[in-house]
């Protein structure tokens, strides 16, 4: 198999590719190559792929913890085959609940900002679950870039957009999978009893952690 990834050539066999296997989703599937990971597309018409020009249109967006596409992987018949991302060596996935406080604070203040540079850019997170967040080095990292919405949206509203989507992720993903499900309506009231999601991370204690916020409620 040879694909094109940017100018190099990469040439495997597909028994040697699928050694380097890491996991399968609707989308593609990804292989890791080196510190590269590679997404490539499944042949599934009804379900929606980023186009070259929305690769090439991401790749220019600067940001801290959102892992957007390095590289087009093309075939040797120059035809999309999908594209890469930087590698994260995640942690083991109940340690995201166990970041303190004023950890969690500043990586949700960078996500914040990245969130503003792509709503800036015309982007919109459309797919924002625990599946697509992991934990490195007491950092959050958001992958799987292939759900972006792309285009020549309103800057302030396509923030709206995301603020708005973040913070349902913040209250129905990263922190209502802690604690029973009877005990989620009163998260979203405490949530929703801050002005924002910056004044939310400013009344959280420095030591407090996400369990310990999580146990509070259900008290």
């Amino acid at each position: 198999m040879k694909l094109f990834i940017g100018n190099r050539l990469l040439n495997m066999s597909s028994e040697e590719l699928d050694k380097l296997y890491l996991q399968e989703g609707n989308e593609g599937v990804l292989y890791l190559v080196g510190n590269t990971v590679i997404k490539l597309y499944k042949d599934t018409p009804l379900i929606s792929k980023l186009s070259i020009e929305e690769i090439e249109r991401l790749k220019k967006i600067k940001t801290q913890r959102f892992l957007l596409p390095k590289d087009v992987v093309l075939t040797d018949e120059k035809q999309l085959a999908g594209y890469t991302t930087a590698f994260i060596d995640k942690s083991p996935f109940g340690e995201i609940f166990n970041l303190k406080g004023k950890d969690f604070k500043r990586e949700i203040k960078i996500l914040l900002e990245d969130i503003k540079e792509l709503s800036n850019k015309g982007v919109e997170i459309d797919d924002m679950h625990l599946d697509n967040i992991l934990l490195s080095e007491n950092k959050l990292y958001f992958v799987d870039p292939g759900s972006f919405i792309i285009g020549d949206f309103d800057e302030r509203e396509t923030y709206k957009i995301n603020r708005f989507r973040f913070s349902n992720f913040i209250v129905n993903e990263l922190m209502a999978s802690r604690i029973p499900k009877k005990y989620r309506k009163k998260l979203d009231t405490v949530f929703s009893s801050y002005d924002s999601i910056e004044d939310f991370l400013e009344n959280m204690d420095d030591e407090e952690t996400v369990k310990s916020f999580s146990n509070r409620i259900v008290k």
